[in-house]
């Protein structure tokens, strides 16, 4: 009977983590559970993992071993991983001070620090932002396309590739819309050595990815199309 009464209150805390209401036994422990997450016609949009977590006073969780899974049109487009992360189940978000990593088509991400807000569909990466991606639909022309007069061949020469590496201090990413925003410092260098910089860079995530917007010091909403 005593295993039977642990297994209820093992079922009972992981179904309410997954609608949103607080565990009732705070410093309870869980571990292999999943948290899915659904847009407004039943398609999920987002699914949370966790390897072992514990509940919290006020509905938070602290989750060790963070795996997200974002989709659209059923299939899986971008993972992010963290070593562990903090859910709020009354609020449905997650956020951590924690290194993190990401990894979609052609491109791969790390930083340190981010928040999930799922009623927004927004992922945001708050420092160290560091990302590598493949030099697909010429993006690399089209970064550096407009006049942009502060571009230029970095030192030591050009490299052969055909990789794009962009670092920033912040990235957001809208999994729905998905579209990559870089903010604060954006440093781009294509592997051929040209590098350019600027404070706001938005890329979709999507094949023949092209700049859409880019906001350089000492000129006015420049836009590669």
């Amino acid at each position: 009977m005593k295993n039977f009464s642990k297994g209820w209150n093992l079922l009972a805390a992981v179904c309410a983590l997954a609608v949103g209401v607080p565990a009732q036994e705070q410093g309870m422990e869980l571990s292999g559970f999943r948290v899915p997450e659904y847009d407004n016609q039943g398609n999920m949009t987002a699914q949370l993992f966790g390897k072992h977590a514990e509940v919290r006073a006020g509905g938070e969780v602290k989750i060790e071993r963070l795996h997200l899974e974002f989709y659209q049109a059923g299939a899986k487009f971008v993972t992010i991983e963290s070593p562990f992360c903090f859910y709020n189940s009354q609020k449905r978000e997650a956020y951590s001070d924690e290194a993190v990593s990401a990894v979609a088509d052609k491109i791969q991400v790390t930083g340190r620090g981010f928040n999930w807000n799922p009623s927004n569909h927004n992922v945001r990466v708050f420092n160290d932002v560091h990302v590598v991606m493949e030099n697909a639909g010429s993006l690399k022309n089209s970064l550096l396309s407009g006049g942009l007069t502060n571009s230029a061949p970095a030192a030591g020469g050009a490299v052969t590739g055909g990789v794009v590496t962009v670092t920033s201090r912040e990235l957001f990413l809208d999994y729905t819309a998905k579209m990559v925003q870089f903010e604060k410092e954006v440093h781009v260098q294509s592997s051929d050595g040209t590098e350019m910089r600027c404070e706001k860079l938005k890329i979709p995530l999507a094949d023949g990815r092209k700049a859409g917007f880019l906001d350089i010091p000492g000129m006015t909403n420049a836009v590669s199309e």
